[in-house]
C-alpha cells in the first residue's frame, strides 16, 4: 500500500510544481504561499502512517524539503 501512497504523493507534488510554474510565467507567484505549501506539505508526509521512513525520505529528496 505504501507503494500507491508514495506515488500518489509524488504525483501531487509534480501537480504543485506545474501550477508553480504557471504562477510565475503569470507573475501570480507568492513566495509566503509557496513556503506555507511547502511546510503542510512536509508535516503531512511526517505524519503519514503507512509510508516507512526510508519512504518518507525519498519523498523529501525528491521534492527539495
Amino acid at each position: 500500500m505504501s507503494a500507491k501512497e508514495k506515488q500518489r504523493i509524488v504525483d501531487a507534488w509534480d501537480k504543485h510544481i506545474g501550477k508553480n510554474n504557471r504562477l510565475r510565467r503569470l507573475a501570480s507567484f507568492s513566495s509566503v504561499r509557496e513556503e506555507a505549501f511547502r511546510k503542510k506539505f512536509k508535516e503531512g508526509i511526517l505524519g503519514h502512517t503507512r509510508l516507512t521512513q526510508e519512504e518518507k525520505r525519498e519523498l523529501f529528496v525528491y521534492a527539495g524539503l
